[in-house]
């Protein structure tokens, strides 16, 4: 049941963010994400059913798989935005700047726990706003504990009902129970759910007076981030004059644009606005407005008379408004402003109404400008999920090969050397577990990662597939943002050759250090290009190797092969992503030959070796690390 859900779902999915890539006007795009979320949505709701009864068996399996933070929350609540906007509720959303972005976690699972709290405080909330808070904090290494916060102005929860409101419900109980998006799951799985994420959930409410929930969830610091776009540089010390009198929206809005340092005039009050509006000198020294403004009728005339006198003085004007609808947008862009915005304003759709048709761009640009050399196998039996996981691939490598069975997925590698091969799992012909074990016999492909693409989601099932030989797994309907982290994971370090050309920083640190070890432009690229993200992995790998050194040496000299597999790995994946391509090599080859069942006393020559590049690694990162510090 669960993979003849999944994949025609997977082909939706998959294929509208194929489409959002290529040239689209303002209003297909809009139509086209709303399609992508929606049947996300339906997604989640299918996967929530499907593990219900996991649920009560204990046996939910929490994902940790790289994803955006901010991208995740930006999703759920524009999909949620027509529900308050119908109300002519304010909606707002702030993500602390102190939160890191990329992280590693179940994102489907901390949404739906999002969307159930902000769509029941849209539900039981008829005036005034809704407004959501992330805050955060490090709980241990690369471990986060985030907070999110749903208040809202509504009809609050009675006292007698709340000691209550997380036990077992139904649809039919009459009582204030928030129930989740008509699945019958509310707050009750929510809880669970949080439980789950290692975190809580909690509320205080006052009936007539509104409330306010919250759920907190750990997550780790993915080690190779997603690419994203730099603070614009176009933007900076660019003067703004915002207007937004909801407190919450505007202080959200606020950190956003001083994250990219812009000078902001910020104000609340229509009597500051309508003061500023009559100082034409001081007008002039503004490149920006963005107002924020009701969209009643009599408020929209308002919007156009403001638009008629700043637009004398301001190149741009921007307004943001409760509402998403197209002939609404282009009535106000016709009376003279720059764009209009949906709210809740989103990191995204600031910058993109700021510096139009540039944001998808540039950051399509920067996934697909360094493919790696490398040709992968991808085998599924379903046309769909094929051809969207071949054009998936193609962004990120140079060659992909298909096989729609098994059969052809084994004959393919008996002839041919694939880098990594993605099996799906159920499959005419022959099956991709069957196919994984004469893959496996051939000389060809005795150590070639190959990764399951799954539709079940269940801990027993990918347990199965990891013991029955397969080195990782990915779940329908695939993510790009897994594919990336696992072609990176598991590709050989030997071939990824693409460098991108030496900025002036990178040609500073390399003319000043003799590091025969270290490849700075290659650290630059698994950090997305951040010289201070790529510097921090640096130094924090070669602070980890005297440790990691110290700990493989006490398990070689027992003999614990499990413990060694373990720090192997560890390491391994440290190497990928900190510019050490010869210890990447070596430890990257120990961690395959230990995974073959090869005995330690065949393995000295590479251990040998292994324990000679640290050394030598460390001995270049002395100053090396000392270079990086002065720039």
């Amino acid at each position: 049941m669960s993979h003849e859900l999944r994949t025609p779902l997977n082909g939706v999915i998959g294929f509208t963010r194929q489409v959002l890539k290529t040239p689209l006007s303002d209003t297909q795009r809009d139509h086209l994400q709303t399609i992508e979320r929606s049947a996300g949505h339906l997604l989640s709701i299918i996967n929530d059913i499907l593990d219900f009864s996991k649920l009560d068996a204990g046996k939910l399996v929490i994902e940790n798989i790289p994803f955006s933070l901010r991208e995740s929350v930006e999703e759920t609540l524009t999909l949620l935005a027509p529900s308050a906007h119908k109300k002519n509720i304010e909606l707002s959303l702030r993500v602390s700047p102190q939160l890191p972005d990329s992280l590693i976690g179940d994102a489907m699972r901390i949404k739906q726990v999002m969307v159930n709290l902000a769509n029941n405080a849209i539900k039981f909330t008829d005036t005034g706003a809704v407004d959501i808070n992330l805050e955060g904090h490090v709980v241990g290494k690369n471990l986060y504990k985030i907070r999110v916060t749903v208040q809202d102005t509504g009809i609050g929860i009675p006292s007698q009902q709340q000691n209550s409101l997380f036990e077992a419900f139904s649809q039919g109980d009459k009582s204030v129970t928030r129930l989740y998006g008509g699945t019958g799951l509310g707050l009750v799985i929510s809880q669970r759910l949080a439980q789950e994420l290692q975190g809580s959930i909690g509320f205080e409410s006052v009936e007539g007076d509104g409330s306010t929930f919250w759920f907190t969830f750990q997550c780790e610091l993915n080690p190779l981030p997603a690419l994203q776009p730099a603070a614009p540089q176009s933007l900076k010390n660019r003067t703004i004059l915002y207007y937004e009198p909801h407190l919450a929206s505007r202080v959200a809005t606020s950190e956003i644009l001083a994250a990219w340092h812009m000078q902001v005039t910020c104000i609340s009050q229509a009597s500051e606005l309508a003061c500023i509006v009559a100082d034409k000198e001081r007008l002039a020294g503004f490149d920006f407005a963005l107002i924020g403004h009701d969209v009643t009728p009599a408020a929209l005339d308002d919007a156009k008379t403001l638009i008629s006198h700043l637009k004398q003085h301001i190149a741009a004007i921007h307004l943001a408004v409760n509402s998403n609808s197209p002939s609404l947008h282009q009535a106000i862009v016709a009376s003279g402003a720059k764009s209009c915005i949906s709210k809740p304003i989103t990191m995204q759709r600031l910058l993109k109404a700021l510096i139009p048709a540039t944001v998808d761009d540039a950051q399509h640009s920067q996934l697909v400008e360094h493919k790696l050399p490398i040709k992968v196998l991808a085998v599924d039996d379903n046309e769909a999920n094929l051809k969207l996981i071949n054009a998936m691939l193609l962004e990120q490598v140079t060659s992909v090969a298909t096989a729609t069975d098994g059969a052809q997925a084994v004959e393919l590698c008996r002839h041919e050397k694939f880098a990594i091969i993605f099996m799906d799992i159920q499959m005419p012909v022959l099956d991709g577990i069957s196919a994984l074990q004469q893959i496996r016999q051939q000389t060809l492909h005795e150590t070639t990662p190959i990764i399951a693409v799954t539709a079940h989601a269940f801990g027993e099932e990918k347990d199965r597939l990891l013991e029955l030989g397969f080195n990782s797994f990915i779940t329908k309907p695939i993510d790009e943002a897994m594919l990336h982290h696992s072609i990176y994971e598991y590709c050989d370090p030997t071939l990824l050759g693409l460098r991108p050309e030496p900025n002036a920083i990178t040609e500073r640190v390399m003319a000043n250090v003799n590091a025969k070890t270290i490849d700075w432009p290659l650290a630059l690229q698994r950090a997305g290009q951040k010289p201070v993200l790529a510097k921090d992995m640096f130094i924090g790998l070669v602070n980890s190797l005297p440790e990691s050194k110290a700990n493989i040496a006490e398990a070689l000299i027992s003999q614990d092969i499990e413990q060694l597999k373990a720090l192997i790995h560890k390491l391994n994946g440290a190497c990928c992503y900190s510019g050490v391509p010869k210890l990447g090599k070596v430890t990257h080859e120990l961690e395959t030959e230990l995974k073959r069942g090869l005995s330690l006393a065949d393995l000295e020559p590479e251990f040998f070796e292994f324990f000679e590049q640290i050394d030598l690694v460390l001995e270049d990162a002395a100053d090396f690390v000392k270079t990086l510090e002065n720039e």
